[in-house]
């Protein structure tokens, strides 16, 4: 079962995973699912950047209760 975004951010202020690394898997599995024509275009550089400010925001504490959640 995939986790939801409640538990996505529980586990992100818990260190479990980064938002770089749940960037990476959505962006993985819009990837490999390509032939739904989900998405226009994917800008994982400006993805994963975004992430990183995230995975920043969390451990300095300034985080909001969706910083790390990929949106797609």
């Amino acid at each position: 079962m995939t986790p939801g975004i409640a538990q996505l951010a529980q586990i992100l202020r818990a260190r479990e995973t980064s938002a770089l690394e749940l960037t990476d898997n959505t962006l993985a599995a819009a990837q490999t699912h390509a032939g739904l024509n989900a998405f226009i275009t994917l800008s994982a550089e400006p993805a994963r950047a975004a992430a990183r400010a995230a995975d920043a925001a969390l451990a300095g504490g300034s985080a909001n209760a969706l910083t790390g959640i990929p949106c797609v």
